[in-house]
């Protein structure tokens, strides 16, 4: 009896566990803004130490939560970090601040800065700061940003000390990323995406089963290892 009752406390904390990490996993996701794209002649524009290079960017929907950024690959020394920062439009109220660090720049692509949401930043107008802080001496193997032609947008590179102006209509390989202010809603719209990918018997509806049978499964198959024990 002791046993059974020691199992079915294994399958309750089994239960629990998965469930918080669906509801983390799905309440910290973001999407990024797929109106953007960039193309053309693409630069790099190297990350000086403690130099910081600035964009101001307007959010094309509430809940900006993300920035997704094309960094190029960096072994960083411990203690190395690359920080965002977040102000206001005139650059200087720190609204979030956001890092990557040597244990976890490690995207191919894409870089993700996440930081606290924001739920009222539709069209609002954000400056973002980007800073490589090396722990003690500066490494000769240096971080690079992606820049593209882009028109309306700017950035200041101010490590660049030969070319440290605006440079107008170009900017970095950023992209926004937005929540949806709740779990379902992310979840949705996770299925709603992937769904732009799949033959029509297999969207929305059909995905959500899927989903729903896999945690299902996930949940069988720890309770049968439990009682096997």
């Amino acid at each position: 009896m002791r046993y059974f009752k020691f199992n079915y406390i294994l399958i309750i904390l089994s239960v629990i566990f998965f469930t918080v990490i669906f509801w983390k996993f799905f309440s910290l996701l973001s999407f990024s803004d797929q109106s953007i794209s960039f193309e053309g002649d693409g630069q790099q524009e190297k990350l000086y130490a403690d130099s910081p290079i600035i964009q101001k960017i307007t959010a094309a929907e509430n809940n900006f939560s993300q920035v997704n950024i094309s960094i190029s690959k960096f072994s960083g020394n411990f203690g190395d970090k690359i920080v965002m920062e977040v102000a206001d439009e005139s650059c200087e109220k720190i609204i979030h601040t956001s890092k990557i660090d040597a244990f976890s720049w490690s995207s191919p692509n894409y870089e993700k800065f996440r930081f606290e949401n924001i739920p009222d930043s539709k069209e609002k107008t954000y400056c973002l700061k980007f800073t490589y802080i090396p722990n003690g001496e500066e490494q000769d193997k240096k971080a690079y940003i992606s820049s593209y032609s882009y028109e309306g947008s700017s950035y200041i590179n101010t490590g660049n000390k030969k070319n440290s102006g605006e440079q107008e209509n170009r900017s970095l390989g950023l992209k926004p990323a937005y929540g949806n202010g709740s779990v379902w809603q992310n979840f949705s719209q996770l299925v709603d995406r992937m769904s732009q990918y799949k033959p029509d018997y297999f969207k929305s509806l059909s995905l959500e089963i899927i989903f729903f049978l896999s945690f299902a499964l996930i949940l069988f198959i720890s309770t049968v290892i439990i009682f096997i024990k």
